[in-house]
This record gives structure tokens, sequence and C-alpha cells, in this order.
């Protein structure tokens, strides 16, 4: 098993206080398991979370990350608060609320014989902010990602 975590902090430093998740479509409030067939990318973006009961008075920033993994081998993506793992949370039951939000990926049951090697992919930046309220990827962020 090879996990990597991300926990971005975007508006103050230090502090993940009015983070949620973000995916292609929709806005993630809530801890969450991710379908990895159906997303290959998640961030998060700094506007508050009513659902964690941020407060709607701060300052927020409105600035979006993004985190993806492209590739043929899909790992199992999640938004969860202190624990590391997708397993132990109840989906769509625990907003992300804690200092700590944030975006896992875990690739699991991946036998590596002794002497072989495999490469993973992970593309890290800041996302564009849209229209919709939905961040998207900068344009050609994943279209170069094996050099």
């Amino acid at each position: 098993t090879y996990s990597y975590g991300d926990e971005p902090w975007l508006g103050d430093f230090g502090r993940g206080l009015g983070n949620v998740g973000w995916v292609r479509d929709r806005l993630v409030r809530h801890e969450e398991i991710l379908d990895p067939h159906e997303y290959s990318y998640a961030g998060m973006l700094d506007i508050g979370n009513e659902a964690a009961g941020d407060p709607p008075d701060l300052h927020y920033t409105g600035i979006a990350n993004f985190l993806a993994w492209p590739g043929f081998e899909h790992p199992t993506a999640y938004f969860a608060n202190s624990r590391f793992g997708p397993n132990g949370h109840t989906p769509g039951i625990f907003p992300l609320s804690s200092n700590e939000r944030f975006i896992g990926v875990q690739w699991d049951f991946q036998p590596l014989p002794p002497g072989e090697s495999r490469m993973i992919y992970l593309v890290v930046g800041k996302a564009e902010t849209g229209p919709r309220g939905i961040p998207s990827l900068p344009p050609g962020a994943l279209l170069n990602y094996w050099n």
C-alpha cells in the first residue's frame, strides 16, 4: 500500500478553518471516499464550511488547490479530518472540520517484488476559480505530467 495526503491550509497558513473539498462537479463539505473511476483529481477551496460551523464573517480567500493522480492505476481517494486512510470513515456523516482537513490518495494491494519499481504520478498545483463556484484545473495541468 502506498498513501499520500495533503493538508493544504489554504487561507491563513497553519489553519484549515474554512477549507472545503471540491471535485469536478461539486463541493465536498463532509468526509467522503471518492469513486476512483469517476474522479482523477480533487482539491480544497477556502470559502468556509457551514456544515462544520465555520464563521461566515471570516475573510476567506477563495483560493483553491488540486491534487491529481493521472495514470492507469486508480487509487482510492478521500477527504478526511485527522485519521489517515479511507478505512474507518463513515462518508457524509462528519463535516470536514478539523485543522487537519486533507485530501488522501491510497493505492492498495500493490505487490512489488524485490528489485522491481513502479511509477506513481501526482500533480499538485493551484486551481482556477470558476464562475459556478467550483474550481477547475488550469489549462494543460495534466498534459505533460510524464515530463
